[in-house]
C-alpha cells in the first residue's frame, strides 16, 4: 500500500518510477496443484516459470532459457493440472495497469529484449521524454542508459523471497 500511494504521488508530481523484480513473465514458477511440484527443465532440470508473448503462453526455464509447453504432467503424482505461484515482470505489469490506468508503464527484461527490436532504446527514449511513468525489469533495465532519465523513485520488489526462491 505505501509502494502504491509512493507511485501515484510520484505520478502526480511528475515523476518516473523503475521497479525491479528478478524474475520475468508472469509468475516465478509452476507448481502441480495437487503435490506443488515444481514443473523442471527437461534439459537441465531448472525450475521453469510461466512467460505470455503476445497470445502465447509457455513455460521457460530460467536457468538455461529453453522453452517448453504450459501442458505439463507432475513427475511426483502425475497430476495434470499446474498453477503459477509467485509473480514476474509480465504480472507486476498487468496489476499495475489496473491500479493506474492512465500511467504509461513499460516493461524491460530479457524476453522484450529478446522478441521486441530495439525495445531497450526506446525504454531509455521513453524515460529521458518523460513519456514513461513507471518501468518495471528485471537487472537488464539498469543497463539502458538510466543517467539521462528523471527516475526519483525506485523499489525492488519482493527482495527478500529472492532468498528462498528455487
Amino acid at each position: 500500500a505505501e509502494l502504491q500511494e509512493a507511485l501515484g504521488q510520484n505520478m502526480l508530481n511528475g515523476g518516473q518510477s523503475l521497479l525491479l523484480l528478478n524474475r520475468l513473465g508472469h509468475g516465478d514458477v509452476y507448481a502441480c496443484l495437487n503435490c506443488r511440484a515444481f514443473a523442471k527443465c527437461k534439459k537441465c532440470g531448472a525450475v521453469l516459470g510461466r512467460v505470455q508473448d503476445g497470445k502465447e503462453e509457455y513455460l521457460v526455464c530460467k536457468k538455461c532459457g529453453s522453452k517448453e509447453s504450459l501442458e505439463q504432467t507432475c513427475p511426483v503424482c502425475k497430476n495434470e493440472i499446474f498453477r503459477t505461484l509467485g509473480g514476474g515482470t509480465q504480472s507486476i505489469v498487468s496489476d499495475l495497469e489496473k491500479m493506474f490506468p492512465s500511467a504509461r508503464i513499460f516493461r524491460l527484461d530479457s524476453q522484450t529484449l529478446a522478441t521486441k527490436k530495439a525495445e531497450g532504446h526506446q525504454v531509455a527514449q521513453a524515460l529521458q521524454e518523460a513519456q514513461a511513468d513507471i518501468v518495471v525489469g528485471t537487472h537488464m533495465a539498469l543497463n539502458i542508459g538510466l543517467n539521462e532519465s528523471k527516475i526519483n523513485l525506485a523499489a525492488v520488489l519482493d527482495a527478500d523471497g529472492e532468498l528462498n526462491s528455487p
